[in-house]
């Protein structure tokens, strides 16, 4: 069984404001002036260009496609946008550079396409960190904690996922016992991660 890509237009959940805060893509273009995500702080919303993947808890917001841009990520810091194009990445073939998740100091991680493969990347200010375990054919980020841990999975040679956490510059496999395939899904602020193993044909939680 094979774990899907996490889709540009996830919602997360932050709780640094008075309310609960959501990002993601509004149902219809109507929502606002023109296409594109929202944020809302307790019922109130605002435009966000571009399709949100996550914000941490000062409000800032990273995702994808901005502007409707292909290929081109962001963070939204109150408005004031900046790019990321991971270097080496392309936008032939349908290249991307695509943010996946940012914790509070404004780290940002996920992945993109370098014309063959899509390894991971962590943007900490403009600094580039390339993501490939050993191993690795393509990466998929899904997350990173406070201490800028990331948490993801790799597809290996035979295209099986395995889970990884990548730490102070060292890899870590996340195989649970009896596991055929693991994918990390997350990471909290104390380093335990959580994802899915299949097992029978079934993909099933994993906490580690």
């Amino acid at each position: 069984m094979k774990f899907k890509t996490l889709p540009a237009t996830v919602v997360m959940a932050a709780l640094g404001f008075a309310g609960a805060v959501s990002v993601g893509t509004p149902a219809s273009a109507s929502a606002f002036p023109r296409e594109g995500g929202f944020i809302d702080s307790s019922g109130t919303y605002t435009y966000v260009r571009g399709n949100p993947t996550a914000i941490n808890n000062a409000g800032v917001v990273t995702g994808s496609n901005l502007g409707g841009l292909e290929g081109a990520g962001f963070i939204d810091s109150g408005g004031t946008y900046t790019t990321i194009n991971v270097p080496g990445a392309t936008t032939v073939n349908n290249g991307y550079t695509t943010p996946i998740a940012i914790n509070d100091a404004g780290v940002v991680t996920g992945s993109y396409y370098n014309g063959l493969t899509s390894p991971g990347f962590i943007d900490s200010g403009g600094a580039f960190t390339t993501l490939n375990p050993p191993g690795a054919i393509d990466s998929m980020i899904t997350g990173i904690n406070d201490a800028g841990a990331v948490a993801g999975y790799y597809f290996n040679s035979d295209y099986d996922e395995v889970g990884f956490v990548y730490s102070g510059g060292t890899y870590t496999n996340v195989n649970p016992p009896g596991s055929i395939e693991s994918g990390v899904t997350g990471i909290n602020d104390s380093g335990a991660v959580t994802g899915q193993r299949p097992q029978s044909g079934v993909a099933r939680p994993a906490v580690g």
